[in-house]
């Protein structure tokens, strides 16, 4: 939060070699009153999304990971982070 800024980082997040063009890191200025953050993520095999400040601030980005992935990570640096209110909703693989 001292940056400001919230950045979606895929430099870890499966095949990221394939173009020079395919950015790790994407990030977007978002002020953090009181140093709260609310966010929304939704990830699913091949993307993942972001959204804070009621929809003002949105991120999507393309993720290529192995078959076998199966964990997400958030993390912040040079500070501390608390999560609250957390819900994790699993998709159904039978649905169509």
């Amino acid at each position: 939060m001292k940056k400001q800024t919230l950045t979606v980082d895929r430099s870890r997040s499966g095949q990221t070699g394939f173009s020079p063009k395919f950015s790790h890191e994407h990030s977007v200025s978002m002020p953090a009153p009181a140093g709260e953050v609310s966010l929304h993520v939704i990830v699913d095999r091949n993307s993942v999304e972001v959204l804070s400040r009621n929809g003002s601030v949105v991120m999507t980005d393309l993720v290529f990971p192995p078959a076998d992935a199966d964990r997400i990570m958030t993390f912040s640096e040079n500070g501390m982070t608390e999560f609250s209110h957390m819900k994790v909703t699993l998709l159904d693989r039978n649905q169509e």
